[in-house]
């Protein structure tokens, strides 16, 4: 008899349980206004994984391997031998000079259908001969258009006979940290390699590399020969070209692109002009945490400190002085160090600009007209 009423007892529950899901579903219809379907063939394996085949297919034919051979002088350390004892005598000496061929690997991207190809500057440095190796297997010679040591990005050409395919670049959209990218490039000499993963950081900078970068920092594995390669976004747009790792650190997961705005911009100067063309003022700058002058910064808000004027430079004619406080160029904000810099460079060389300054808690202005930035000049603005 006890086992009766549990047998009953089970019933009933699976009986409200199943009264319970049916009441549910059918709320859920008439809200939503559709029945989903249940059938087999309603879930298949393309439905239930994620893939960026698509993304991939679009976006990999524009992407290269460069190979480059380099010639090097290099000397021997030889320890010198006794002819007599047959013995050496432990003293040593640098052998002569003597040529040796290194080869190196690296990435690029096909911005233009007649040839233009980006790629890092440290990819194709101190190259003798340059081989672009095409996604169909083809090779060819390529030749460098312009280099940019200062954002480690460089402009080849290769001669082709039909247009070739490129990829389309997204410098409007931001990124968003978390967003899914797809390193695509020849790492290791791999060639015709794809890893995945997610933003990790934007507008990296102060990392030893340049004043004029902020860089995309993320997880994809951007391994040796990665470098120029693409960093596409899941829907196969270009929005980046892979730099680097710290490669001078033992860490894992912590890779480096270099954004599509500052592509764009370099890489037009260098096809239009054969260089990067960037405004210049002849003056050093920090950001002004050390400031003395308390009243200047506080009248004149955010802004940075003039630490040095170079002689017969803009700056100087302009009437700059060190301990001048810099609240505004061209009739914009100064928000940090980094800005200032990028917004001397923007600005065409010849072109005149109008600057707002503190001194001694007094608010000046004056204006200067920017020269073209020298090349051997490693951080002033």
């Amino acid at each position: 008899m006890q086992t009766f009423f549990n047998i009953a007892g089970f019933l009933i529950k699976s009986i409200i349980v199943g009264l319970a899901a049916a009441a549910v579903a059918i709320l859920i219809t008439s809200r939503s206004g559709s029945v989903p379907d249940s059938s087999p063939s309603a879930y298949t394996v393309d439905t239930l994984r994620a893939s960026f085949a698509s993304a991939v297919e679009r976006t990999a034919p524009a992407v290269v391997s460069i190979l480059v051979d380099r010639v090097a002088y290099t000397r021997d350390l030889q320890v010198e031998r006794d002819i007599r004892s047959q013995s050496f005598t432990g003293r040593a000496r640098l052998s002569e000079p003597r040529l040796i061929r290194r080869k190196g690997l690296g990435s690029g991207v096909i911005v233009r259908p007649d040839g233009y190809i980006v790629t890092n500057n440290h990819v194709i440095a101190d190259a003798r001969n340059i081989q672009v190796a095409l996604w169909n297997g083809d090779i060819v010679l390529a030749e460098v258009v312009g280099t940019d040591w200062e954002t480690d990005l460089a402009v080849l050409k290769i001669d082709v006979d039909e247009d070739l395919p490129t990829v389309q670049s997204s410098s409007e959209q931001p990124l968003r940290v978390g967003d899914v990218v797809l390193a695509i490039g020849n790492p290791l000499g791999l060639g015709k390699t794809v890893t995945m993963g997610i933003v990790s950081a934007t507008g990296r900078s102060k990392l030893g590399i340049s004043i004029y970068q902020r860089l995309i920092q993320t997880d994809a594995a951007i391994n040796q020969g990665n470098s120029g390669g693409a960093l596409v976004s899941s829907d196969g747009q270009l929005v980046g070209i892979n730099a680097r790792l710290l490669s001078d650190q033992t860490v894992e997961g912590i890779g480096f692109a270099i954004p599509m705005d500052t592509v764009e911009k370099v890489m037009e100067s260098i096809i239009t002009h054969g260089k990067v063309r960037r405004g210049w003022l002849g003056i050093e700058m920090d950001d002004g945490s050390d400031h003395p002058t308390v009243s200047a910064r506080t009248s004149g808000g955010p802004g940075v400190v003039i630490s040095q004027v170079y002689p017969n430079t803009p700056g100087d004619w302009a009437g700059l002085q060190p301990g001048d406080y810099v609240t505004q160029f061209d009739h914009r904000a100064i928000p940090d160090l980094e800005t200032m810099y990028e917004m001397i460079a923007d600005s065409p060389p010849a072109s005149s600009v109008d600057i707002e300054y503190w001194r001694e808690g007094q608010a000046f202005q004056t204006k200067a007209k920017l020269r073209q930035r020298p090349d051997n000049m490693s951080t002033s603005g």
